[in-house]
């Protein structure tokens, strides 16, 4: 059952709508694969339900909810098939999801998803003005490891969610910037990655605070400044601490009252959808209207970027700018924890199952041998 709000027509630049699948990865035929998701769906939940309290959900309504999904993923183990025909990371989500949602909680990461944005914003101006520093042949390296930095907030990946309910506030952007794996990365297209000659770029973002603020918005603002039109997609309803089509209105609005040139004259719509992960296939008639003119998709985060859409070809430029936070995933990319992914495909194109890293065109500026 997908997890949107309305009916909704197939996202209208996909080569091959016909054919689309979100993920492509089948945990059915897989079952290494399945016993590690349903492991980590299984051990995952507690971490959900501890960021759900600091929401002010209530102590017995979290405990239904550990309870639930466990329940769920115990069922999974004895009949791989009890979610229907497929089983994917897609459907797992759909059904944690319908748990919370089920239990009344709309929005477990609210109170995270807010103070990390705060956070963001506040930090905001200072990362804009070192950007303007920059000169324009070093300025998409700067960009995309900003977008790598703000990528690791991510609730939905274990070993990075940790580090944000641990600790009073997330590690400073400076930190996160300063951990970006050095290049060449994983996959490495950085070079034929250009900010110019773009009619209408479509930007589907993924995560709360920094990943939104820090990383997505500081490449609209440089396409824009190209003489891109920009518009943000964003889910229209919350799931795990990715930001809402709302949340990131009120973001924008809070950055162009700040002072943040032409921040409040980029446009956002709603996917339409619920989902950490992104399906294409039922998306909202408002993102659909917004497709007309557009010779660019960006694809932020892990979810949007690798788990799903990875396998689709698209009838405009795509990019697809993820860090790995999960290690399963980065053995299927054929590569390692924390590495990053700046794939670059020409229309029609999609990037081939497995990558491995190609050696850099030119010097790599503002890096040193230690990552600094």
């Amino acid at each position: 059952m997908r997890s949107t709000l309305w009916p909704v027509p197939v996202f209208p630049l996909l080569i091959d709508a016909d054919s689309y699948t979100p993920c492509d990865w089948d945990l059915l035929a897989d079952a290494q694969a399945r016993a590690y998701w349903l492991d980590l769906f299984d051990s995952q939940i507690e971490s959900l339900t501890h960021v759900a309290r600091l929401a002010g959900v209530l102590e017995n309504t979290c405990e239904q909810i550990v309870r639930s999904v466990r329940a769920c993923v115990a069922q999974l183990r004895d009949n791989p098939r009890a979610l229907g025909d497929r089983l994917d990371i897609l459907a797992l989500d759909r059904m944690r999801d319908g748990i919370f949602r089920d239990a009344g909680v709309d929005d477990a990461c609210r109170a995270i998803k807010s103070r990390e944005s705060r956070v963001a914003l506040d930090a905001l101006p200072e990362r804009l003005a070192a950007l303007k520093a920059i000169v324009p042949a070093d300025l998409p390296l700067a960009l995309v490891q900003g977008i790598f930095a703000g990528n690791m907030f991510d609730m939905g990946a274990p070993l990075t969610a940790a580090r944000f309910h641990n600790h009073e506030q997330a590690p400073a952007f400076a930190s996160l910037l300063h951990d970006v794996k050095p290049r060449p990365w994983l996959i490495d297209n950085l070079d034929i990655l250009s900010l110019e000659n773009k009619r209408k770029a479509l930007l589907f973002v993924d995560n709360a605070g920094a990943d939104a603020a820090l990383g997505a918005l500081p490449l609209a603002l440089a396409l824009d400044r190209a003489g891109c039109d920009v518009v943000f997609a964003a889910n229209e309803a919350p799931a795990l601490n990715d930001i809402t089509a709302r949340e990131l209105r009120e973001l924008l609005n809070h950055a162009h009252g700040a002072g943040v040139e032409r921040a409040g004259a980029l446009r956002v719509v709603s996917t339409g959808s619920g989902d950490p992960l992104l399906d294409l296939s039922a998306v909202s008639r408002n993102l659909c209207d917004q497709c007309a003119g557009v010779d660019l998709i960006v694809f932020f985060g892990m979810g949007r970027a690798l788990e799903s859409n990875w396998a689709s070809a698209f009838t405009c430029e795509t990019w697809r700018l993820a860090v790995i936070k999960d290690p399963i995933i980065a053995a299927r990319r054929g590569g390692e924890l924390y590495d990053c992914v700046c794939s670059v495909t020409p229309a029609g194109s999609a990037p081939s199952p497995v990558h491995q890293p190609a050696p850099c065109a030119r010097p790599i500026a503002g890096r040193t041998s230690d990552g600094a």
